[in-house]
C-alpha cells in the first residue's frame, strides 16, 4: 500500500467514516489532489479551496473527467476568496 493510500485508510478514513458519504465536502489546500482522489468518491459535490492557482490547475487537470467538483481560489479563512 502506498503512502497516500496508507494515510487515507489508516489515519483519515477511520476519523471521517461517521460523516461519509456526505452530500458536500470542503477540502482546504488540496495541493495536487492526493486526498481529493479519495474524497471525490464519497460525495455528490466537492469544493476545493487553495491559495495557489497552480494547485487548482493541477486538480482541474487531474479530475477533468469528474463531475461535481468546484474550484475556489482563496486562503480558506473566509468565503470571500
Amino acid at each position: 500500500m502506498g503512502r497516500t493510500a496508507m494515510l487515507w485508510h489508516v489515519t483519515l478514513l477511520p476519523r471521517l467514516r461517521g460523516f461519509l458519504p456526505a452530500r458536500t465536502i470542503l477540502e482546504i489546500a488540496p495541493g495536487g489532489g492526493r486526498i481529493t482522489a479519495h474524497l471525490v468518491d464519497w460525495c455528490e459535490r466537492l469544493h476545493l479551496v487553495d491559495i495557489a492557482p497552480e494547485a487548482l490547475s493541477a486538480c482541474r487537470e487531474r479530475f477533468r473527467d469528474r463531475r461535481g467538483i468546484a474550484y475556489h481560489l482563496g486562503d480558506g479563512r473566509s468565503s470571500a476568496g
